[in-house]
């Protein structure tokens, strides 16, 4: 459920993290996409249920993937 939930999340949230990119920059992005993973392993690491599993993983994970991936590296290249 998790990877499910991060898969969705990912999905969802690219063509926001595209338009941000758009406005501001990829630095930016990356930059909040960072924290946001880094919030996502922190969940992820005081987890002591599924639903903050899925929390940690599916919603900050998922959405710090469209934010770091490799379509926004290319475009900060």
């Amino acid at each position: 459920m998790p990877f499910s939930l991060a898969m969705v999340f990912w999905g969802v949230v690219q063509p926001l993290t595209g338009a941000l990119a758009d406005r501001w920059g990829a630095r930016p992005v990356i930059l909040a996409g960072v924290v946001c993973s880094a919030l996502g392993f922190f969940i992820l690491g005081t987890a002591q249920s599924l639903w903050q599993i899925a929390l940690g993983f599916g919603v900050c994970i998922g959405t710090a993937n469209s934010a770091c991936g490799t379509i926004m590296w290319a475009l900060l290249i």
